[in-house]
């Protein structure tokens, strides 16, 4: 008995340990690699669990080979208070060049865990 109860307890060390989840992107519109008919007026972020959106950076490019894509205003200011969702008005520079424009976003954010999460969605708008 006491040989059955070790080669158990031995065999459930051996488990692999459940791995600790960690909040992350769930959806933004638009998608990582939407293609709009038009600018958007906002950007929406929703992540799987409450966040401290760091850092929001919106560029926008005149085609993908444009090797200066410019920031784009999107009055964000960090809010103290965790939450998944975030909306980000878009002031987009009506100035940039030729159609389409390709825009990248590139968000940080700090999940309950304290651990710093980073991403970027990238869309483009066929018409100004």
């Amino acid at each position: 008995m006491r040989i059955l109860s070790l080669l158990l307890l031995f065999s459930l060390a051996l488990l692999p340990a459940p791995a600790a989840a960690h909040t992350g992107l769930k959806a933004s519109t638009p998608a990582d690699g939407a293609v709009l008919a038009a600018h958007p007026d906002s950007l929406q972020l929703v992540f799987n669990g409450p966040v401290r959106l760091l850092k929001v950076e919106l560029l926008a490019a005149a085609s993908a080979v444009d090797r200066a894509p410019r920031p784009q205003d999107t009055g964000f200011k960090q809010n103290p208070e965790p939450t998944a969702e975030f909306t980000i008005s878009t002031a987009i520079d009506a100035d940039i060049g030729e159609q389409p424009k390709d825009f990248i976003l590139n968000w940080a954010a700090m999940g309950a865990d304290g651990h710093i999460i980073t991403g970027t969605v990238r869309f483009s708008c066929t018409h100004q």
